[in-house]
């Protein structure tokens, strides 16, 4: 397991211990306790602690703490990423991610006043087992301009073909938060405020019991993601978008 992913997987074995009488586990069953799982054995305030301290380690400049979550009831696989503007610090992003799990990870600028704006993809699968990408895209700028957030899910190879103008268009429409429905998949994300925020991102099913749907759109609030450090380098020039 990387070290930037946190948590137990949810197993059949999990499910079995929540659901005792279930003859039959699917893949909405596994995703349902992961989602009752979500800050379980402190995982989240452990990306979350994780997040920050790399975030100390780099020091100033503008960048995004995020927290992914997969709820989806098996395995997500790093597929791609997008750099419009900066690089992943020091910590790769996880090449699996095992449901139940927290991955955690620091995005940041690549030139003094750019923001940290870039996607990416991981793999799975919907409760029909038809392969599916969700993709995650974010836009920090610096100081007192807005943040913004898009996903999407399309089917397996989808973001393989350079779509990135296009997410790009549909980024620069968005604000601080979006979230994205389609073929039995759904997915979250949420950014805060300020030039290093923390962003967080669910990825899931959908159609799942009312309950558990619910506590998927639960993340945090875009304002309990806001920066808690001040990255002014003593240039007020507007990023590019």
């Amino acid at each position: 397991m990387a070290a930037n992913v946190f948590g137990n997987p949810v197993t059949d074995d999990t499910v079995r211990l929540v659901y005792p009488g279930l003859q039959k586990i699917t893949a909405k069953h596994r995703a349902e306790v992961a989602l009752m799982y979500r800050n379980a054995e402190d995982k989240h305030v452990n990306v979350n602690r994780y997040v920050h301290n790399l975030k100390a380690s780099y020091g100033t400049g503008t960048s995004t703490l995020c927290m992914i979550y997969n709820a989806t009831g098996g395995n997500l696989t790093f597929s791609s990423t997008y750099n419009w503007d900066g690089q992943v610090w020091q910590s790769p992003y996880p090449p699996i991610i095992q449901n139940g799990q927290w991955a955690g990870f620091l995005h940041v600028r690549s030139r003094l006043v750019g923001p940290s704006k870039a996607a990416v993809v991981y793999s799975g699968r919907n409760n029909d087992g038809s392969g599916c990408d969700w993709m995650l895209a974010w836009n920090t700028k610096r100081l007192n301009y807005d943040n913004r957030v898009y996903t999407e899910i399309r089917g397996a190879g989808h973001f393989n073909v350079n779509r990135w103008d296009y997410i790009n268009s549909l980024l620069k429409q968005q604000s601080n938060n979006h979230s994205d429905t389609w073929n039995g998949c759904y997915s979250i994300i949420s950014v805060g405020g300020g030039s290093s925020p923390a962003l967080e991102a669910t990825m899931t099913l959908a159609d799942l019991d009312a309950k558990f749907m619910e506590i998927a759109r639960a993340i945090a609030m875009p304002e309990g993601l806001d920066s808690k450090t001040v990255d002014d380098d003593g240039d007020a020039e507007a990023p590019a978008e």
